[in-house]
């Protein structure tokens, strides 16, 4: 093995779960359709267009979506609104440019949301070149599409070569002049259908697919599959023998011959191996097909593939059941048949998907009730698989209101038929808030009117109530869906009474319960055998007068007409207030997530004056879900004299204007959420500024503060002169006492002079902490990194510490002194616990995802782990308190097994109720590049995100950044303000700016010299440049590991840690079958090790380290 980082993966059992490369990513997720026309017009002009999407992209991580589906975008005369293309390599002009897709996809992409276009491949426009061509008889594309010579009739008349009739009605054959034939078009006359018998076309529709993956869109919804091949004989169609229809009505006949033909499943079958072979040559995660096909269920199965799997077709083809089988009067059992028969009927092998809207037929809350829009949008989330949305449906956007003047729908240009078949309705404008025409565009007719409703039911009015909304629920629910039970679990679905849907998803002893009252009075069932005896309700409709959290009587549940309500047998699961908007908060978010801190001075500067400040954290906040990281920690930001970089706070209620305002962390805060990531305030309890008015008030006298800081008398020594209270000593050097003239007392500064600590045997320092904690969680904070925690208490008799014994250093060195008297004493734990039970409160009374304490501990393991809690959890302190060992115990002479035994102390000392958690870097070390090499990033960035539990990454580590090259005279910390000592403890190494680009500062600013100096390495070592890279780059492994970390193997999996050579650790991680394992070469030579007792036979390698040779 060369000196290089494998991750293998062994596939063996259960692999689909493991979601590695993100080639499952579909399997679970939520598709969003959109309606590019009625989405959002950025240039009103009343047509929606790509720019509008690109403006509302944030709409989509915040509600969950994963992928994003548009109607189709391509160049068309929009006889049938973009069904009928004209040109299928480029964008209609009233959407925008080939540019502009790029840049939707682009940014979609740094938000998580993949893009999937509408491919129409059984027909194209008249004006297609095509089909000009084809009228023109120019050889190439004289056979493109279905062509006819007329029959003659009795009378001598031309007629249609057979009896065929259009989805639009009348004859599906258009006489054309020139070419003196019929031409076929099972749908409007202006969309003649291509001849797919003809290989010419199949190899033309294969390159327009592989044009577009090309320009990295994520997959294709496949319009009209069934009717992409007819029969070759033209064959005549016999009646149905339905009543009400006549000879002009598509319903008329049995259409055996132009639907459901054999020849379209294989064609389908090619387009599967197309985007998969092309998924497999390129890299990067799962391009999906997904087939549209109103068919039966036994010709619907067969566009997934062969029964056995044989042959692959589609990933998905759209399950229209719920839409065909259903109405406003359908009844519980009506609901149960039409799920269990697309249950019976996929195979095992494929996935289920659920569809409950669409752009052709009439809204959820139209075409079953405005009190059912939560009850249907809680039963296709809870049921298996997929579940695809039409825009608006989250918000319960009802049917518009459009008159036959107004109307655009090809299908219904017949006042007498309009208002039974126009599909107008359901495709009015998405109503985004109460501003002019629904906030579509700034006051331009729309192409279609806003529905008159949109004052009451927008997005924006939805977003905002403290009430529940459909919104707010749509979010819970797709919360929800990440969790094991409702992503691998089994399903039961049953009518219990008549308009009574119960669903229960179970898995590994816990499960969910949808009980769904689609009526309109009032019903009492009984489930006590269907769930749990401890329950709770996580999620209830909007109309619901029950308490999010409570517990329902299952013996005798009164349901409210339309009450929906999901219950959990999981306490892990939080509740949400009422007040707070139904969203089903999670407790747990936290126990597998991976924290980036930020130093905010050295990340974005957005005003160019040299400080990084909040504002350029907004700026960049699209790389945190692009990267996979779930919060972000911000290093002080509080007023601040910036003596020690903020780490000395003046006014712990402020923002220190060097970063912005109270006002700029509320809309980071904000932007933060939109797109799914925490914030984590760093919170420094220990001690404050001098220059805070706490300490000026207790320097004076001022009776309220006196005790605020711990003072103490002189002590005189034998010369009479005075001395401190005792031999404690500073982290950063000489005596942590210093004297004040004014009080004529010293005060303690376990750190610099300039932080003087504050006394929390004072109940008055007590209060006033927490009251800061509580203003910031009221503010919307996500949780606090509490700094310095071994330092709170200090003894009260202030004894003498006792030397260490540590050689090489002096009685100035704070490593002099044995810290038993400043340091872990047991009113530091409590406190913590104190802090940890403010913070469980507020998450409970506010019905919030679960607010998080992590505490900074350079301290002994067994210390170390006190903060956590109590051994047996009776009292709970941090949620993590930060696990130093791989910064403290290993360098880049450790071995193989040095890094074993660090890893292992952790885990064998941490009790198992507690979670782990792993940092390799911060702003007070040395950059993994640098400190363990350049060679090693991708390695120990696999290690720190393959453990159990949670991940913390320092700005930078990501993309392998090394320390930067800072003189003496340029330097800003603190503790290194002596030239002699410079170079061996300054922390302003690690601190310099963030490299985003190449250009002027790295991209930190425009210009202005930056506070600490850029390093010289940036135009090597950037983001944008690993971002860019065709290649492999540091940052794309991150990416690749923050994926593999949401498999159910790396979240739940058993861990083992072998050194399999002085320089080879393994590292496995093993659940129920399959297993993921690092094997990471830290040594500079090339090794051969044997790795047949850890790795099955067959395996695949999914992530490599940059310099390796080998293939994923």
């Amino acid at each position: 093995m060369r000196s290089a980082t494998v991750i293998l993966l062994l596939t063996a059992h259960a692999a689909s779960d493991h979601q590695i490369n993100d080639l499952d990513w579909w399997k679970c997720a939520i598709y969003y359709q959109i309606y590019p026309r009625s989405f959002k017009d950025s240039n009103n002009d009343g047509i929606g267009d790509l720019q509008g999407i690109i403006e509302k992209l944030d709409h989509f991580p915040k509600s969950g979506i994963d992928a994003v589906w548009l109607s189709p975008i391509f160049k068309s005369p929009q006889v049938d609104q973009g069904y009928d293309i004209s040109n299928y390599t480029d964008i209609e002009p009233d959407y925008g440019t080939i540019d502009d897709l790029k840049e939707l996809i682009e940014k979609a992409h740094e938000k998580g949301v993949k893009v999937i276009l509408d491919f129409v491949p059984n027909h194209t426009s008249d004006q297609h070149q095509w089909f000009i061509d084809s009228i023109n008889g120019v050889e190439e594309y004289r056979d493109y599409y279905v062509w006819a010579d007329a029959k003659i009739d009795d009378d001598g008349q031309r007629q249609p070569p057979n009896n065929w009739i259009s989805v639009f009605k009348k004859s599906a054959w258009t006489w054309n002049e020139k070419r003196q034939q019929y031409y076929l078009h099972q749908f409007a006359s202006a969309q003649p259908d291509l001849n797919f018998y003809n290989p010419k076309v199949i190899e033309a529709m294969n390159e327009v697919l592989k044009f577009w993956l090309a320009l990295g869109v994520d997959g294709f919804r496949i319009d009209a599959v069934p009717h992409i091949f007819e029969d070759k004989e033209l064959r005549d169609e016999p009646p149905t023998g339905i009543a009400g229809f006549t000879d002009d009505d598509y319903e008329y006949r049995h259409h055996i011959y132009t639907k459901d033909q054999p020849e379209n499943y294989n064609l389908i079958y090619s387009w599967r191996k197309l985007v998969d072979d092309y998924t497999n040559t390129n890299g990067g995660d799962q391009r999906v097909l997904m087939t549209e096909a109103y068919a039966d269920i036994n010709h619907t199965m067969l566009f997934y593939g062969t029964p056995d799997g044989d042959q692959l077709g589609a990933h998905f083809t759209f399950n229209f059941f719920l839409i065909v089988d259903l109405n406003l009067y359908s009844t519980a059992q009506d609901i149960v048949n039409s799920i269990n028969k697309w249950l019976d009927a996929i195979p095992e092998i494929y996935i289920s998907n659920w569809v409950i809207g669409n752009h052709d037929n009439p809204r959820v809350a139209t075409r079953f009730g405005r009190g059912n829009v939560d009850g249907f949008n809680m039963l296709t989330s809870v049921l298996p698989g997929i579940l695809v949305t039409y825009n608006g449906e989250e918000i319960g956007q009802e049917n518009g209101e459009v008159s036959y003047e107004e109307g655009q729908d090809p299908a219904a240009r017949n006042p007498e038929i309009f208002y039974k078949v126009s599909r107008d309705f359901e495709r009015t404008p998405y109503h985004w808030d109460d501003s002019t025409n629904a906030g579509f565009n700034t006051g331009a007719k729309p192409w279609l009117p806003v529905s008159e409703k949109y004052l009451e039911t927008n997005l924006q009015q939805q977003q905002e109530t403290d009430k529940p909304s459909h919104y707010k629920i749509y979010q819970a629910l797709a919360k929800l869906r990440t969790d094991p039970i409702l992503k691998s679990g089994d399903v039961e679905v049953k009518a219990i009474a008549e308009y009574v849907v119960f669903v229960k998803r179970s898995y590994d002893d816990s499960s969910f319960a949808l009980i769904f009252n689609k009526g309109g009075e009032n019903v009492t069932v009984n489930i006590e055998n269907d769930i749990p005896l401890e329950n709770n309700i996580v999620i209830k409709n909007v109309d619901s007068l029950r308490e999010l959290g409570s517990s329902i009587d299952s013996t005798n549940l009164n349901l409210d007409a339309h009450e929906a309500l999901i219950l959990s047998s999981l306490s892990l699961l939080a509740i949400c207030a009422l007040a707070n908007g139904c969203v089903a908060v999670d407790l747990d978010w936290w126990k597998h997530a991976v924290f980036y801190q930020i130093y905010p001075r050295s990340f974005e500067d957005s005003n160019n004056d040299g400080i990084g400040d909040l504002q350029g954290i907004i700026k960049k906040l699209d790389l945190f879900p692009s990267l996979g990281v779930d919060a972000i920690w911000l290093s002080p930001i509080f007023k601040s004299p910036q003596v020690d970089q903020g780490y000395d706070i003046s006014d712990y209620r402020s923002i220190d204007p060097d970063y912005g305002t109270v006002e700029d962390l509320v809309e980071l805060i904000q932007e933060a959420h939109t797109r799914g990531i925490r914030v984590i305030l760093d919170f420094v309890p220990n001690h404050t500024s001098d220059k805070h008015q706490w300490f000026i008030d207790s320097e004076n006298g001022v009776e309220e503060y006196r005790d605020f800081y711990v003072w103490a008398d002189a002590k005189v020594d034998e010369e009479g002169n005075r001395v401190p209270p005792n031999n404690w000593l500073s982290n950063f050097k000489n005596s942590s006492w210093e004297w004040s003239e004014k009080r004529q007392q010293y005060y303690l500064h376990q750190f610099m002079a300039a932080q003087p600590d504050l006394n929390y045997n004072s109940p008055k320092v007590v209060e006033a902490m927490k009251d800061v904690l509580k203003f910031w969680l009221d503010h919307g904070v996500d949780g606090f990194r509490i700094d310095a925690v071994p330092f709170l208490f200090e003894d009260e008799d202030l004894r003498d510490e006792p030397e260490s014994g540590r050689p090489g250093y002096n009685d100035t060195d704070w490593e002099y002194l044995n810290h038993i008297y400043t340091q872990d004493l047991p009113g530091t734990y409590d406190m913590v616990y104190q802090w940890r039970q403010l913070v469980d409160d507020y998450t409970q009374e506010h019905g919030t995802d679960q607010k998080v304490l992590m505490t900074e501990s350079y301290t002994t393991p067994n210390n170390t782990v006190l903060y956590y809690g109590t051994l047996d959890g009776s009292r709970l302190g941090a949620h993590f308190t930060f696990n130093f060992n791989l910064i403290q115990y290993v360098n880049i002479n450790s071995t193989a097994q040095d890094i074993v035994n660090t890893i292992n102390d952790w885990i064998n000392i941490l009790p198992e109720i507690y979670t782990s958690n792993w940092v390799l870097g911060n702003h007070d070390n040395h950059r993994i590049a640098t400190r363990l090499g350049p060679g090693n990033v991708d390695g120990f960035n696999m290690l720190n995100l393959l453990l159990p539990g949670v991940g913390v990454t320092y700005n930078g580590e990501e993309i392998g950044q090394e320390n930067g090259e800072v003189s003496y005279e340029e330097g800003k910390d603190p503790s290194a303000r002596d030239p002699a000592i410079f170079y061996e403890v300054s922390r302003d190494f690690e601190r310099t700016p963030y490299q985003w680009d190449t250009s002027i500062n790295a991209g930190f600013n425009t210009g202005a010299e930056p506070w600490l100096p850029v390093s010289k390495k940036y135009l090597e070592t950037n983001l944008k440049q690993q971002q860019e890279t065709e290649g492999s780059s540091h940052y794309k492994i991150y990416q690749n590991l923050t994926k593999i970390r949401t498999s159910s193997t790396i979240r739940l999996g058993d861990v083992e840690t072998e050194a399999l050579d002085e320089n080879v650790i393994l590292i496995k991680r093993s659940y129920d079958g399959s297993s993921v394992a690092l094997v990471f070469n830290k040594g500079n030579e090339s090794v051969t090790v044997n790795v047949e007792e850890y790795v099955a036979y067959e395996n695949t390698i999914v992530i490599k380290s940059v310099k390796s040779y080998r293939e994923v």
